[in-house]
């Protein structure tokens, strides 16, 4: 069973990043002007993550860079993924 459940974490967690890498490619395609993104990037769907531990060290503070101008943010844990999303009204 403890098997069973470590191949299901890990296939989740493949998931995920692959997610995260499909939503990132097709927002810096979009960016760079090349492709019109098929999803405008005014909606997110976002989900609760679980980190494992960290390949690479993480930065204690990153600059981010918007319309509204630079900002520098602290960096924390890692709570949720948001991917694109398009949204329809039903009603």
């Amino acid at each position: 069973m403890n098997l069973v459940r470590a191949v299901g974490t890990r296939v989740a967690l493949l998931v995920l990043v692959l997610l995260a890498t499909i939503g990132a490619w097709e927002m810096s395609k979009a960016a760079l002007g090349r492709v019109e993104a098929q999803v405008p990037p005014t909606h997110y769907k976002c989900y609760p993550i679980r980190v494992v531990k960290a390949e690479e060290k993480i930065p204690k503070q990153v600059e981010l860079t918007n319309q509204f101008g630079k900002e520098i943010v602290q960096v924390g844990k890692a709570q949720t993924l948001c991917v694109p999303t398009e949204k329809k009204v039903l009603g």
